[in-house]
């Protein structure tokens, strides 16, 4: 199927109301949403009226796991791979088109390992990362069947405004503690290392996706920076950002090792600029200030004052 005339409204979002979910509304602003109110997963009649003209459907929706959060596998389950499971389901009864579905799972599907590309073998170690690779697995199964086309995103660690504290996000649970002043744990004494992508870097990529030539019904593309950082290297950006030093405490460990291929990325979506580590730390600081309201409006007013607008190149 030719994407290249989309129209907004031949465009389907689900989660567009979460974190990266609603930057991409933001982008597309004409696009079709999934809206609880009206539509649920677990009733397909419900979908009917999404699915019928969509062309390019984002399929965003779901619960997410990290380390400062924890989810039953129930709610896994059922905000994940069922809803995912329904989606085609209503596709493939409801759809005018054979439209491409964008998912955005992660690299927790892959097996631990000092380097990470698209064919480092699958061996999640959690039932999150079992989860997303279930969903891309019958995603898969759909495009083979001819009633989809299917592109996934193993995302890296992903930031930016927006980002919720103790949930999913590393860099929102820094920013969270920085702006109300307790202590940053710095696992490994701060060397352990990240991989780090702007959401404003994320939904360029995925906008891309929406309309590039592929050369098969089914794509995996890291997702990534391709480059890494500290978390001791985050830690200093908000200190210079802040203008003060932060309370730290010193966590042993072993640090590793990180390193994500982009090669793919870049083949099949080309090169873009990414918004450098302290330019998408300035707005995040800044987006948290704002959400704190008045309590932190000195502090929001500061970092617009030396938010940087510079930009590093992708290397």
């Amino acid at each position: 199927m030719s994407t290249q005339k989309l129209l907004e409204s031949e465009i389907l979002i689900t989660g567009a109301t979460g974190f990266v979910g609603s930057h991409l509304a933001a982008r597309f602003p004409q696009a079709r949403k999934f809206d609880r109110r009206r539509h649920d997963f677990a009733k397909l009649e419900t979908l009917e009226e999404l699915v019928r003209d969509a062309k390019v459907i984002f399929h965003l929706a779901g619960k997410s796991a990290g380390s400062s959060y924890e989810i039953s596998n129930r709610e896994l389950v059922t905000t994940n791979l069922e809803a995912t499971r329904q989606l085609i389901r209503a596709i493939a009864r409801y759809s005018r088109h054979k439209p491409r579905v964008i998912l955005l799972s992660s690299i927790h599907v892959y097996e631990k390992g000092p380097r990470l590309s698209e064919e480092t073998p699958i061996a999640p170690n959690s039932v999150y990362g079992a989860m997303k690779f279930s969903q891309e697995a019958i995603l898969e199964l759909a495009a083979e069947q001819g009633i989809l086309e299917s592109v996934v995103f193993r995302a890296t660690h992903l930031y930016g405004p927006g980002a919720r504290p103790f949930y999913n996000s590393a860099v929102a649970t820094l920013c969270c503690k920085a702006l109300q002043g307790e202590p940053i744990d710095l696992y490994a004494h701060g060397k352990a290392p990240l991989d780090l992508l702007y959401v404003g870097d994320v939904v360029e990529y995925l906008a891309r996706a929406a309309t590039a030539e592929l050369d098969h019904p089914i794509q995996v593309i890291n997702l990534a920076s391709g480059t890494t950082v500290t978390i001791g290297e985050v830690v200093s950006g908000m200190e210079e950002l802040l203008g003060r030093e932060l309370p730290k405490k010193i966590l042993e460990g072993n640090a590793g090792s990180l390193a994500i291929s982009t090669d793919r990325l870049r083949q099949k979506l080309g090169k873009i600029e990414l918004t450098s580590l302290k330019v998408g730390l300035a707005r995040t600081l800044e987006g948290f200030a704002d959400a704190f309201a008045e309590s932190f409006a000195t502090t929001a007013r500061k970092l617009a004052s030396r938010r940087p607008e510079e930009k590093q190149q992708a290397a």
